[in-house]
This record gives C-alpha cells, sequence and structure tokens, in this order.
C-alpha cells in the first residue's frame, strides 16, 4: 500500500472508531471477498471495507453482537465516494431480495471543492492528496446509521 492509502486507511479507522465509540459498537476492518486471494502486501486502500457492528441489538452472541448484523462501509476512488451499506436484508433462502443492496454515498469532491474555495492555498490539492478533516466522516456516519438500520445477513 502507498503512503497515501495508508494515511487514508489511518484516517478512515480512525473516524469509523470514533462512530462506533459514539454509538457504544465495535467496529472491524477488513479486505473484500474479492480480494482474498491478493496478497496483503498487494491490496490497495479500496481492497479493505469497514464493518460498524452494533452492540445493543436482540440475540446477541458472546462477543456482544449478532453476527451477520452490521454496517460496511467502502471507499471508491474513481468516484471519490464512499459508500455505506445498510438496510439489506438476505435470508438463506433464495428470493427476489438477495440481489439487492441498499447503501448511502458520502461525496469528497464536495468537501474538497469547499475546502479549495474556501481556504488559501488548498487549490493546488488534488482530493485524495490529504484525507477529510477530523471528524467529517465521523459526522456523516452516526447521522447515517441513525437513519438507516444495518444491513442483517444469514449466519447459517
Amino acid at each position: 500500500m502507498n503512503d497515501t492509502d495508508e494515511k487514508w486507511k489511518t484516517y478512515i479507522d480512525r473516524e469509523v472508531r470514533g462512530a462506533c465509540d459514539e454509538k457504544g459498537w465495535a467496529c472491524q476492518v477488513r479486505r473484500k471477498w474479492s480480494v482474498r486471494d491478493t496478497p496483503v502486501s498487494e491490496s490497495s486502500l479500496e481492497d479493505y471495507e469497514w464493518k460498524l457492528i452494533p452492540g445493543a441489538l436482540p440475540f446477541l452472541t458472546g462477543d456482544g453482537f449478532e453476527e451477520g448484523v452490521y454496517y460496511v462501509l467502502s471507499f471508491d476512488r474513481r468516484s471519490l465516494t464512499f459508500i455505506l451499506q445498510h438496510d439489506t436484508t438476505h435470508g438463506c433462502e433464495f428470493g427476489p431480495n438477495n440481489d439487492l443492496n441498499t447503501s448511502t454515498e458520502i461525496h469528497l469532491e464536495g468537501l474538497y471543492a469547499l475546502k479549495t474555495r474556501y481556504a488559501q492555498g488548498l487549490s493546488h490539492k488534488r482530493p485524495l492528496d490529504e484525507p477529510g478533516p477530523d471528524g467529517w466522516l465521523t459526522t456523516h456516519l452516526v447521522h447515517l446509521t441513525t437513519r438507516f438500520q444495518p444491513n442483517r445477513y444469514s449466519i447459517s
């Protein structure tokens, strides 16, 4: 992973942890299933996703959360967008909803347009040069996880 990706990963880790701490939840970072065969040393920022795991739902396991109930955050570099998956229900039976995902996009370009317009000296920076300001992503995650329910995946 290059230095810019490392900075962003550290930023996202901190922001996700901040949102989960505020809500009393657990969090986890993992590589996406689609890249599990790729060596970790060859992974980029987009190969990772973050689970925000509510800790106050019914049917909790001994670990403090229900397996299969969580939000998933990922990053798409091409569109400068964070994607928060939510409100997706997948049972163990195949049906018309098994191919659906519900998500919300959090766009970075609006944040960087404001930074470029209103702050001196930032106009030369590209959107991925530096992570967003502290608390920016946390605020979005807290708002969205209050507004939407988590994903529910079958544990069987």
